[in-house]
């Protein structure tokens, strides 16, 4: 029997020597079991939460094309410390008749009662995570009430580690045991002239743009934006809303969870009585009076904001973070720096970049008006999908990818019947065996096994001459052409009600975006729109639940016009 082995640790303060240990007490394993090593897969310094392992995922496809009969692993926490995840992937290697030996903790799914100690050992990987995050949550606690750093890098600070020459991290250097902040100077200078700047009365965009203009760096080495500076007063992010800058050091303000159905990970506040909060006037940037004078300013504003979405009811409705209401919201790209080109006003789209940096961001200033861009974009968008010779070439398209689906997908009929025979030929010796009254365990096995087997052998041959891929793809496309054709006689009766579904339509029928880059002569905007033949069946897929998983050529050429 061939069997694989996977192997994986958790983190970079590990040995690398874990992978071989594990390796070295598998290998042992399968020697005195008989089993010849198929392949070793190894994930390395990657988290047991995590699915995203490449080799775990590559060991996961290897078994469900049953290139290995026996998965070995030290114990069942390296597959996974989740415990749904464990159950799942334990469910999915059982199904694909995969044997799966744990050999430090003795499990084995061959033998009676492997689920229970599965499901013991699942609440302890669980229990043992659970106690982890807590024991870590613990130390980072002390290590912030004795102002030690625990989150990651404001600007205006510099971090310095802390070493123990004493002690030495995987890599043989010096231990790494804390880090503490120092104020850039450089950096604090900028920081005080923002607050200044505001403190006048300057918008966070303008501030950005005049930041671009010197040349000066920002947080992430980029361009400066507004969103930066202004950020989230009740988050505490933004350059104006961070209180180290007062010396005031805030932890556990906020924690992230793992969404169960996304698997990604969420922040959420905590209450406030929950912070941990220090005091350090060595790290001190801001004084007292200009940090209040810039919250006055911050409050003022935002009571003038209030007034004025209850003064004009939902024409606010953006500056409150309410889903995209206009029909280009989102699809609109620029073409000079590849930011989204978004509302500036209630009239006009602007390019994201520009409005919040200035033109050291981005030197497309050009707007491109709402009501126009729906107007062009439509027609243009309408004539592109309505070309009869356009629509053709897709069914030429489909009618190629059907065959190659096809092709690609029909099994080997000739090495399924010898297959077939070969499988046949072990019934018999296993009857003869039985017969001349060698009557086992392991026979009755090995008799079951082939004959499940062969009942396989038989149902593939049988549909030796199906695609089923290829009909999916012969009901999909009719469906598809009728859907599109009904959202182009709808275009001209579009309401407000209709926008977002239409949007997500033309979403997926566009590519995703429309890309809008000025025109040589810098007087206008030229349009450039990109279909694709994938985002006719991703279409025509919302209105089905059946799934197709391919990958296909581009169905239409870029066409550009001007705006």
């Amino acid at each position: 029997m061939k069997a694989a082995i996977y192997a994986r640790y958790s983190t970079e303060k590990q040995s690398k020597d874990s992978i071989e240990d594990q390796f070295r007490k598998c290998r042992e394993r399968a020697e005195r079991e008989g089993f010849t090593v198929y392949k070793y897969y190894k994930d390395e310094a990657v988290s047991g939460t995590s699915k995203d392992r490449p080799e775990y995922n590559a060991m996961l496809e290897a078994a469900k094309e049953k290139q290995f009969d026996v998965l070995m692993i030290d114990d069942l926490s390296r597959l996974s410390r989740d415990d749904v995840e464990m159950k799942q992937v334990l469910r999915r290697l059982t199904f694909n008749k995969i044997r799966i030996i744990g050999v430090a903790d003795g499990y084995d799914s061959s033998v009676k009662g492997h689920k229970i100690q599965a499901g013991a050992r699942g609440l302890i990987n669980e229990i043992y995570l659970d106690d982890l995050k807590e024991k870590t949550h613990r130390g980072l606690e002390g290590k912030a009430l004795n102002g030690k750093v625990c989150g990651g890098k404001s600007y205006g600070y510099d971090h310095i580690p802390e070493e123990d020459p004493a002690r030495k991290d995987p890599y043989g250097r010096p231990l790494i045991v804390n880090v503490h902040r120092v104020i850039n100077k450089e950096e604090a200078k900028v920081i005080k002239k923002i607050f200044e700047w505001y403190a006048e009365g300057r918008a966070p965009r303008w501030m950005a743009n005049k930041l671009n203009e010197q040349r000066i760096p920002s947080p992430r080495n980029s361009k400066w934006l507004g969103s930066a500076i202004h950020g989230h007063a009740q988050k505490g992010t933004g350059i104006l809303n961070n209180q180290l800058y007062i010396g005031k050091i805030i932890w556990n303000r906020s924690e992230w969870k793992k969404d169960p159905d996304t698997g990604k990970r969420k922040r959420f506040e905590r209450p406030e009585n929950e912070w941990v909060i220090t005091e350090d006037e060595s790290l001190r940037i801001i004084s007292d009076k200009l940090w209040q004078q810039a919250k006055q300013r911050q409050a003022e504003k935002l009571a003038a904001s209030r007034k004025q979405q209850t003064t004009h009811g939902n024409k606010m409705a953006r500056s409150t973070g309410a889903s995209p209401k206009y029909l280009f919201s989102s699809l609109l790209k620029c073409g000079v720096c590849g930011k989204s080109y978004a509302m500036k006003n209630q009239h006009s789209y602007g390019c994201a970049s520009y409005t919040n940096g200035g033109k050291h961001a981005c030197g497309n200033k050009l707007l491109l008006n709402r009501e126009l861009a729906e107007e062009l974009l439509l027609k243009e968008i309408k004539a592109e999908l309505s070309q009869k010779d356009r629509i053709k070439r897709i069914a030429a398209k489909v009618d190629k990818l059907v065959h190659a689906a096809k092709t690609k997908n029909k099994p080997n009929k000739n090495k399924l019947k010898a297959e077939h025979t070969k499988i046949e030929q072990e019934i018999a010796n296993i009857m003869t065996a039985i017969k001349a009254g060698i009557i086992t365990e392991s026979t009755k096995t090995e008799l079951e096994k082939a004959e499940a087997e062969k009942a396989s052998l038989q149902a593939k041959i049988a549909q030796a001459d199906n695609s089923p891929l290829g009909n999916k793809l012969i009901t999909y496309i009719p469906k598809a052409m009728a859907a599109v054709q009904r959202m182009i006689d709808s275009f001209d009766q579009i309401t407000e009600r209709d926008t977002h579904k239409v949007r997500s339509q033309m979403k997926h029928l566009l590519g995703g975006q429309i890309t809008l880059k000025p025109h040589k002569t810098g007087e206008y905007l030229e349009a450039e729109i990109k279909g694709s033949f994938v985002g006719l069946l991703k279409f025509s897929r919302a209105l089905s639940p059946e799934k197709i998983n391919m990958v296909a050529g581009a169905g239409f050429e870029p066409t550009t016009f001007g705006l």
